[in-house]
């Protein structure tokens, strides 16, 4: 593995590898199993990986977050060789932004919302270190982390605390943790960044995260205030279980145990629930469903279907059980939309195959 500092002489590494396929992963340091899956992923599918390790100044616009941010420059090294890296670039900032950053790469529009609208200058940092990166390592394929939503991610809420999570373990641990809390004038007080934490459970109503390697800064009238933390707790009732059924985001891939804890913990925090309503009652009127298609079925067969071929009436079976699916799909998005209970959505269709077949019924008895 070659370890370079000069962005000249990399230009001139650059120049030997043209005809390998070139992957490149763009960091600040402090690599952690996110960054080393990306660079696992770049060499499984390129000839060279490219690892930057550069501390950009120009994304923090709090200067006391960028004083306490960990560098761990011989661990990156070390974890870097491990994973297979080809190329470390160390650039210097008097190379990097050698124009004293006069020239900026900016977006208006959606860097000014989320943590953007208060984060000024955050995202014209990184937009800016990032097209300079890869101006200078000219790759074919650059792999980048879901670090946050404006940069694809993982957000949660909780009262007036919104979440991100970097990453949810299988044994329900987290990494990479941000909240930014908020007032009643929806105004940012504070933002807390931690790079793990564990679930621990003292009973039902005691349950918290400790979490480790905390910056907690405060935002007062007029400074900010920035403080590094060993550990800290987190009492909350946000369990890994919750966690993990919004991972899926798919409620037909719950239980209903698991669809009922999830909406009254989102009804606690005042927080829409329809969609997983939906899946509740899909699952719990599932068998009435079936029935009111039996039902509805055996009335058209024993009815004006009589006398019709076998062929035909498996056309008819199955157009019938289309027609109960479109108008299930159909006012299942129109509960959310327009704001009436999940329940009816999932009872019309059902009732409309008791109300069309009772009377076919009758007319063939």
């Amino acid at each position: 593995m070659k370890t370079v500092t000069s962005i000249k002489q990399f230009r001139q590494i650059r120049k030997t590898l043209s005809t390998s396929k070139l992957g490149f992963v763009p960091t600040m340091g402090a690599l952690h199993q996110g960054h080393i899956s990306l660079l696992e992923r770049s060499v499984a599918e390129c000839d060279v990986t490219v690892l930057s390790i550069f501390l950009n100044p120009t994304q923090f616009n709090n200067p006391d977050d960028l004083k306490i941010y960990p560098i761990t420059l011989q661990e990156d090294l070390e974890k870097a060789a491990q994973a297979g890296v080809d190329v470390v670039l160390l650039p210097e900032y008097d190379e990097i932004y050698s124009d004293n950053f006069r020239f900026q790469v900016n977006e208006n529009n959606f860097s000014k919302q989320l943590c953007g609208a208060h984060r000024d200058g955050h995202f014209t940092g990184v937009l800016t270190i990032v097209m300079k990166l890869l101006n200078i390592v000219e790759a074919e394929k650059a792999y980048f982390g879901e670090k946050d939503y404006q940069q694809f991610g993982f957000w949660y809420r909780e009262g007036n605390i919104f979440m991100h999570f970097d990453e949810v373990g299988q044994d329900g641990s987290l990494d990479g943790i941000s909240h930014y809390y908020f007032d009643d004038e929806q105004k940012m007080t504070r933002s807390l960044f931690a790079k793990h934490g564990t679930f621990h459970s003292e009973g039902d109503d005691q349950t918290y995260w400790q979490l480790e390697d905390v910056i907690v800064t405060d935002f007062k009238v007029g400074r900010t205030e920035a403080n590094k933390i060993d550990s800290l707790r987190w009492d909350s009732s946000l369990a890994p279980e919750l966690l993990s059924t919004e991972i899926l985001v798919q409620p037909d891939k719950m239980s209903i145990g698991e669809l009922n804890d999830k909406i009254e913990y989102m009804r606690e925090q005042g927080l829409n629930s329809g969609k997983f309503e939906l899946g509740f009652w899909k699952k719990v009127l599932q068998p009435l469903s079936t029935i009111g298609l039996v039902f509805v079925a055996i009335s058209f067969i024993f009815g004006p279907l009589r006398e019709s071929t076998m062929g035909m009436r498996v056309i008819m079976g199955l157009v019938i059980g289309i027609l109960f699916k479109f108008v299930q799909d159909l006012l299942s998005p129109a509960s959310m939309v327009f704001g009436f209970s999940p329940i009816i959505a999932i009872i019309i269709p059902i009732a409309i195959c008791f109300i069309v077949g009772y009377p076919l019924m009758r007319r063939a008895s």
